[in-house]
């Protein structure tokens, strides 16, 4: 289940850099008993892991919880092929990658057992390339 951005103004886009968000609970849905994954440092997240998460995820939890993944993997990046010289421009399409701002809510479990969606999200969180969090808000 994979997917892509279906339209781009651009086949190659420029780097750019990654915007804090200043609110801590941006892009939150709450429920009663949610669990979130937070991020703690700004960085890069490849489809591959996001997909590699879902799919960990969503074994575990079944039909009894619900899963809600916050980032969406929208910026082509580019690589040049290994021993290839300087100059001839820019290389060629390589992966989907999402910008993670620090303070992002990366996932969020709901609807599932307190404990045991923290142990979810704390294993799943070693399948990312950036610091995450852990955090249980129990609303009402």
């Amino acid at each position: 289940m994979k997917k892509n951005p279906k339209k781009l103004k651009f086949k190659k886009l420029q780097k750019g850099c990654i915007k804090n968000i200043q609110k801590n609970l941006k892009g939150i849905f709450f429920t009663n008993g949610v669990t979130l994954l937070k991020s703690i440092e700004s960085g890069i997240v490849t489809s591959r892991q996001i997909e590699s998460i879902r799919i960990y995820i969503s074994k575990r939890i079944k039909k009894i919880g619900k899963l809600c993944i916050n980032i969406f993997p929208d910026y082509p990046t580019t690589k040049k092929p290994a021993e290839t010289r300087m100059g001839k421009g820019k290389g060629a399409f390589d992966k989907w990658v999402s910008k993670v701002p620090k303070g992002k809510t990366i996932i969020q479990i709901s609807n599932y057992p307190l404990p045991s969606s923290k142990k979810l999200l704390k294993k799943a969180s070693t399948k990312l390339s950036i610091k995450t969090n852990v955090i249980d808000f129990l609303g009402g």
